[in-house]
């Protein structure tokens, strides 16, 4: 599983093995071929999680490398423990019990690794980089909500929230 980080110019190779074939993982590598860096390599990332390289098998410490805040451009969005790009507690870790990243809260834990789907904050940070110019009008979205590319009249909300400008909790699907 793997992709070159951003577009080179011309065709993208994102490479889909065995394994890698659940919705999170490709989230994770296509992430990377729209110019998605490890969530973990943000350059702020010591204020939210610790990196143990000792506990990680010997070579794949440079996973684990901080990107300096001119290499990455995280378009004013805070750390996203749920990111699809973030790595797990054991990612690269010599065994299980290894952990590798912890959350400096220790209620992240089980955030961390999401390969389910790319979270709210993934898809923000994309329209902010590939549809940042599409909608004209400004819409007073709230709770963290942006203006919906595809229907510029209304917001695009975090979970739980909705209403054309995110200032309504979803009603229970029960």
């Amino acid at each position: 599983c793997y992709s070159s980080v951003g577009r080179l110019g011309g065709a993208q190779e994102v490479s889909i093995g065995y394994g890698c074939e659940t919705e999170g993982i490709i989230s994770h590598e296509v992430g990377h071929s729209l110019g998605l860096w490890h969530e973990q390599a943000r350059p702020e990332r010591d204020k939210y999680v610790n990196i143990n390289t000792a506990n990680a098998v010997e070579g794949t410490e440079g996973q684990f490398d901080k990107m300096s805040a001119t290499d990455l451009e995280d378009y004013g969005l805070p750390y996203d423990y749920g990111s699809v790009m973030h790595y797990s507690s054991i990612a690269f870790a010599k065994n299980s019990l290894s952990k590798t990243v912890v959350p400096i809260q220790p209620q992240y834990e089980h955030t961390i690794g999401n390969r389910v789907e790319a979270s709210f904050l993934d898809f923000k940070i994309l329209n902010k980089a590939y549809c940042s110019g599409v909608c004209t009008n400004t819409l007073p979205c709230q709770h963290g909500g942006y203006p919906d590319p595809n229907a510029c009249y209304k917001c695009m909300c975090p979970t739980g929230l909705g209403g054309t400008y995110c200032d309504q909790v979803e009603p229970s699907s029960e």
